[in-house]
């Protein structure tokens, strides 16, 4: 049997190839409203732009689909997905799902340091809300739930989180955008510690419906007047 020599085990792995970066940029595109919600994502003219050949630019349209940030239209091809109102009603139905799950996990086994992390990023919250940066703020966001999903030991939950979290991306860049004042998510991420602390199932069950679907009220429905927050 032939042995592996040294300079066999040193060889680097090959580098990112085209159609990750490919796909790393068509997401960063859609997650910073560069592609627009609706747009239709045109093979050619990207393989154009980023000076590559189509195979790359499909696979990675393919992946974002299978993500949920592109679908296919009828006569019209991969475009964006368009956040209406029911499909923001589907998504923070599923969020609710996964994270009542995750915070009952949590106010059986919970830590003190589980609590003191997620502390820790409603004040990177605080900061991103003092400074006016929506983006650091979402971001922040989404780090707090994911955190919710971590802790709660169950990896299942967490993939299903990772799943969603670009579409919950795209949703909480339009939910804030209706807040007066951003200082208010973060007064609501507080609140809904204080009674994750408190480790009173239902309560927390509550207080995560409340959190989540109240959200639904800055979203347009076209058969009722929306609200907004402030």
């Amino acid at each position: 049997m032939a042995e592996i020599t040294q300079e066999e085990t040193t060889t680097p792995i090959a580098r990112v190839s085209v159609a990750d970066q490919v796909y790393a940029r068509i997401k960063e595109e859609i997650l910073s409203g560069k592609l627009a919600q609706g747009a239709r994502v045109n093979e050619s003219q990207l393989a154009k732009r980023y000076v590559t050949s189509r195979a790359p630019i499909r696979e990675a349209v393919q992946r974002l689909m299978q993500e949920g940030l592109l679908e296919a239209r009828a006569h019209f091809g991969p475009s964006v997905i368009e956040l209406d109102h029911e499909k923001i009603i589907q998504l923070y139905e599923a969020r609710l799902a996964v994270e009542t799950s995750a915070v009952i996990k949590l106010c059986e086994a919970g830590t003190d340091e589980q609590f003191a992390a997620l502390d820790r990023t409603i004040a990177e919250m605080a900061m991103a809300a003092e400074k006016a940066d929506s983006g650091a703020l979402v971001e922040a966001e989404l780090t707090f739930h994911r955190m919710l999903c971590t802790f709660s030991g169950n990896e299942y939950l967490l993939r299903i989180n990772d799943f969603l979290q670009g579409q919950v991306r795209l949703a909480l860049t339009i939910d804030n955008a209706h807040y007066v004042d951003m200082k208010e998510v973060v007064e609501e991420h507080r609140a809904f510690m204080a009674v994750l602390r408190s480790r009173d199932r239902k309560g927390v069950m509550r207080a995560l419906d409340s959190h989540i679907m109240s959200s639904l009220d800055n979203f347009p429905n076209p058969g009722k007047a929306g609200s907004t927050k402030g």
